[in-house]
């Protein structure tokens, strides 16, 4: 199986943490793994050792198609996660591998040419494909949501066993225009400094000043469902994180950081999921503050939003995924 995965500052570890969840379910029933990339992670080098045989650094998708065309046996499956991989390029893949898998989490385009289309999303009806059933196996259709994540996550599957949290906001910024987000939430941080014991800030930014030790910055990590259970607040964007926190028996305050998540974020406010977040509010941090206030007080009904997000989750994606591939 060749696995092609993206990430980096604009784009987050989410794509290749997913893969790599996916990769270790795959070589205990013996597949061999090719995991390509075009940005490898220090911090993610275990993690990639156990699984895969062969990591390769690309480019972009372009140069992992070279290295598709000159493999030297036929490969089974090419599993892309990367949102740039539209139509046309999923059709070139397609030349030169029996089954290609897309992760598409919200059906970024309309036009796909694939063998399955992975899309982690509840809310999604598949109108847009099918017309062309034939050649796309909707995968989700009438399930529930897939994780790619939830096996490396063992350190979070009790999730009554969270141990002391104190009281600690975890604010992550999300992958696209992460540096300014972070940029805004740190010139208002007086509120949260003085009803938090601790803030952590998992995201990307030139400058970092702490305005005291209570506020840290945390580059993008493998480990981030560590940061989630040592939180009783969560701010997030509804990515992939958003779904981790959800398994985790955590309370969201959510938003939407670019245009492949507003779906998602409008379904999950509009069936109170999340407590929603508007970036493109201009007093979208004094929102914040009041949504921090909702909780503390109890004005919203935490343990009916935790029972309707936890149930979302079913945490067996990956075996699922790779029992429909093979």
């Amino acid at each position: 199986m060749h696995v092609y995965s993206t990430s980096g500052k604009t784009v987050g570890l989410g794509h290749v943490v997913r893969s790599l969840s996916l990769c270790v379910e795959a070589r205990k029933s013996g597949v061999k793994i090719y995991f390509y990339t075009n940005a490898l992670v220090n911090n993610l080098e275990k993690l990639f050792v156990e699984a895969c045989d062969e990591v390769v650094e690309v480019s972009s998708v372009a140069s992992y198609l070279e290295c598709l065309k000159s493999f030297p046996t036929s490969v089974d499956v090419a599993f892309i996660d990367d949102y740039s991989v539209y139509g046309s390029a999923q059709t070139e893949i397609r030349k030169y591998c029996k089954c290609l898998v897309v992760v598409a989490d919200d059906f970024y385009s309309d036009y796909f040419n694939c063998s399955i289309v992975v899309n982690p999303n509840p809310y999604k009806v598949f109108d847009r494909v099918r017309e062309d059933m034939d050649s796309i196996d909707c995968l989700l259709e009438g399930c529930e949501y897939i994780s790619l994540k939830q096996s490396i996550i063992s350190a979070g599957r009790d999730r009554n066993n969270v141990g002391d949290q104190g009281q600690n906001l975890l604010f992550l910024s999300g992958g696209t225009d992460s540096a300014s987000i972070v940029e805004s939430f740190l010139e208002n941080t007086n509120f949260f400094e003085n009803e938090f014991d601790k803030i952590e800030i998992v995201g990307s930014v030139d400058v970092f000043s702490g305005l005291s030790d209570k506020v840290s910055l945390i580059p993008f990590t493998d480990r981030i469902h560590e940061n989630i259970l040592n939180a009783d607040v969560v701010v997030t964007p509804v990515g992939s994180t958003v779904w981790e926190a959800f398994y985790l028996n955590r309370v969201v305050i959510g938003f939407s950081v670019s245009n492949n998540q507003k779906e998602v974020f409008e379904y999950l406010k509009e069936n109170n999921l999340i407590l929603p977040l508007n970036l493109k509010n201009e007093g979208w941090v004094n929102q914040l503050s009041e949504c921090i206030l909702d909780l503390r007080s109890n004005s919203v009904d935490k343990c009916s939003m935790l029972e309707r997000t936890t149930n979302l989750i079913d945490g067996n994606g990956s075996k699922r995924i790779l029992e429909k591939i093979f």
